[in-house]
């Protein structure tokens, strides 16, 4: 009966033993779970802290979030209108391109027109200068034209004097005014002739065949027609009447 009561022992202090570790464990392992909950309770403290101050600052970003709304809308507002602004600037500015290139077109249009215009002036200026030099050559040829007809006019003059002032004379001299006649009407009918041309003629002059004729009145009819013929203005020639028109 001993042997058995000794194994019976021995299982019950062995149970004690475990039972003794075991709570031993327990313990320890409840004394952790205190130290972990503290730990925990402090930082869930430090949590709630953290969020009340979140909290308070989260209040007054609202606060200040308010204003910065508004002005968030005015901002709206103000990028809308520009935007607006720059598409009726940009149409504008495409419809200004269009008439830039309308006027460029105009322009060039223009500037042709300048040059034309610079060409033409350039024409009108020489025709002008020479219309003023032919204007000149012209002023200067009526000028000889008229000085030569001037004087032309005052030789028939002087030559018509002369013939009246020997008119008076004898028969003697006669012969001699019929000669200067004849001769001063070969002068007027061509005012180029020379002193040769006289000469030639003295030679060749016949006084029979050209003494004057005298009428029934007493007056020489041939001097008195040579008298008349000098007295007659001469008529003007073709290049005359040309230089004249």
């Amino acid at each position: 009966g001993l042997a058995s009561d000794a194994s019976f022992i021995s299982v019950v202090e062995n149970v004690n033993e475990c039972r003794t570790e075991v709570t031993e464990a327990v313990n320890s392992q409840i004394k952790i779970v205190k130290e972990t909950m503290e730990v925990q309770e402090e930082i869930l403290g430090k949590c709630f802290n953290e969020e009340r101050r979140v909290d308070d600052r989260l209040e007054l970003l609202h606060k200040e979030l308010k204003p910065l709304l508004k002005r968030k809308r005015a901002l709206q507002s103000e990028i809308r209108d520009d935007v607006t602004k720059l598409i009726s600037r940009r149409h504008s500015l495409m419809d200004l391109l269009d008439k830039q290139k309308g006027l460029w077109e105009d322009l060039k249009a223009i500037y042709d027109n300048v040059v034309k215009a610079k060409r033409a002036k350039q024409a009108l200026e020489e025709m002008h200068r020479i219309a003023i030099v032919d204007a000149k050559d012209l002023g200067e040829k009526n000028a000889k034209i008229i000085v030569a007809k001037g004087s032309k006019s005052q030789r028939e003059k002087k030559k018509v004097e002369v013939s009246t002032s020997r008119f008076t004379r004898s028969k003697k001299s006669k012969e001699v005014k019929v000669v200067e006649t004849i001769i001063l009407s070969s002068d007027t009918s061509d005012s180029d002739s020379t002193d040769e041309d006289y000469a030639e003629f003295l030679k060749t002059y016949d006084p029979q065949e050209s003494y004057p004729r005298v009428s029934s009145s007493g007056e020489e009819d041939g001097f008195q027609r040579t008298v008349e013929s000098k007295m007659k203005p001469p008529e003007p020639s073709k290049t005359e009447l040309d230089s004249d028109e």
